[in-house]
């Protein structure tokens, strides 16, 4: 197990059968008084190797579908079909060549709670050999990034904390941004969408996404619309891919 960061003696410490987290930062002499908990990230190698293979057979999948196709452009009723047909093709083809670049990082999303306090609570985990864990100092960051006037990191505002508020800080999304993908990724790992932005966990009324409360170390991100063309769930396919691994496996694709 690896502790970096914000600790009082970060380090490689061995682990104890049955060990958890909270033993092996107790022993590290705990968190300082500058570690911003909400962005700690742990990873796991176990972790990693199922995310990669997920990847994997995304991409396996994906040139599977791309062959195929390929094929129906031929088939297609007119003009303008074929060449939407040939432009779908296109975008797979450079996607598959996007994801294959990509690496799984392993992490897994565990909220510590502010106090420090590990004993007892859900971040409290069952550690396994190759653990990781980086604390990082107090973020006051926001970062907008993708397909706004201008990607950037905005310094955090604690009197105006809405996604709504630091996009339009940035000029907002451009013409070809899919508005209707855009989401916010936590400094601690999870994800916040137009689907979920209304419920459960992240519930923030009746401007759902927009409204959604950020915190230092968040980003906003905006996806390009991939294609415009009739095929819509071709369209809509691939945006789904590119979210499953973006979020899903905890890597961000370039695209965004």
């Amino acid at each position: 197990m690896t502790l970096s960061g914000e600790v009082q003696f970060p380090g490689a410490y061995s682990l104890r059968k049955g060990e958890r987290l909270s033993s092996v930062v107790q022993r590290a002499g705990g968190f300082t008084r500058g570690a911003y908990l909400k962005a700690a990230i742990f990873t796991r190698v176990s972790t990693q190797k199922t995310q990669q293979e997920a990847i994997d057979k995304l991409i396996e999948d994906l040139e599977l579908e791309v062959a195929q196709k390929s094929q129906q452009v031929g088939a297609a009723l007119d003009k303008e079909d074929v060449e939407a047909n040939r432009e779908l093709a296109n975008a797979r083809r450079a996607l598959v060549a996007q994801l294959k670049k990509t690496r799984a990082k392993g992490r897994v999303i565990i909220r510590l709670a502010q106090n420090g306090k590990v004993e007892g609570t859900l971040g409290d985990v069952l550690l396994e050999n190759g653990d990781q864990l980086d604390v990082p100092r107090k973020l006051n960051v926001v970062n907008v990034v993708g397909r706004v006037y201008n990607p950037t990191g905005i310094v955090f505002d604690p009197a105006r904390d809405s996604v709504g508020y630091y996009l339009r800080l940035v000029g907002g999304p451009t013409e070809n941004a899919d508005r209707d993908h855009i989401f916010l990724l936590k400094a601690d790992g999870s994800v916040v969408t137009k689907e979920n932005a209304d419920v459960g966990f992240f519930a923030f009324g009746s401007r759902g996404l927009l409204n959604a409360r950020v915190e230092p170390g968040d980003s906003i991100l905006v996806p390009e619309k991939l294609l415009q063309a009739r095929f819509m769930k071709d369209v809509k396919d691939i945006t789904q891919i590119l979210y499953q691994i973006a979020v899903t496996a905890g890597v961000l694709i370039l695209a965004f």
